[in-house]
């Protein structure tokens, strides 16, 4: 089965320009990297500021955007962060839809936020969210390492549904 992961970006860059996959330096990004290129998976790394990035893209390095920004949106603003998400989504959806039809299976390494955002366009996907079940980055970066670890993963049916 044809499996594209959608993996999040993180506020720690490198200055300059550089690839994607080499822009983000995180310790959690450097795991969601490490297990794509162990399982050999096609990628795409999610932004607020840039949508769906290929991580060969060579980007210049950026301030901090997210949509974990924009929940402090919420309450009085709550339209400005309904407006910030619709605006993601139609960017999405524009680079999404011809990559789409070469995948079943879509992983994604994202939170609530960007879940929120693009599960919509998934509709006739099998989706993973890779993050259920998990408390926090530690647990995450934890499964992340096992997984590669293993080099064999468990059952991906347990992550069935993006809730």
């Amino acid at each position: 089965m044809n499996t594209l992961v959608i993996a999040t970006c993180v506020k720690e860059k490198r200055k300059g320009s550089h690839k994607a996959k080499d822009l983000y330096i995180s310790d959690l990004f450097k795991k969601m990297r490490k297990y794509v290129e162990t399982y050999n998976y096609d990628w795409r790394i999610i932004s607020a500021k840039h949508g769906l990035i290929n991580p060969e893209k060579v980007i210049d390095s950026y301030e901090d955007e997210s949509l974990d920004q924009f929940k402090l949106l919420q309450g009085k603003q709550t339209e400005n962060l309904r407006a910030k998400k619709e605006t993601l989504r139609n960017i999405i959806d524009e680079q999404l839809r011809p990559v789409l039809t070469n995948y079943e299976r879509i992983i994604l390494m994202c939170g609530k936020q960007y879940r929120d955002v693009i599960l919509p366009l998934l509709e006739e996907k099998e989706v993973i969210n890779y993050f259920k079940g998990t408390k926090g980055i530690g647990e995450i970066k934890q499964k992340l390492s096992s997984d590669i670890a293993k080099k064999k993963q468990l059952p991906l049916d347990e992550y069935l549904t993006a809730a």
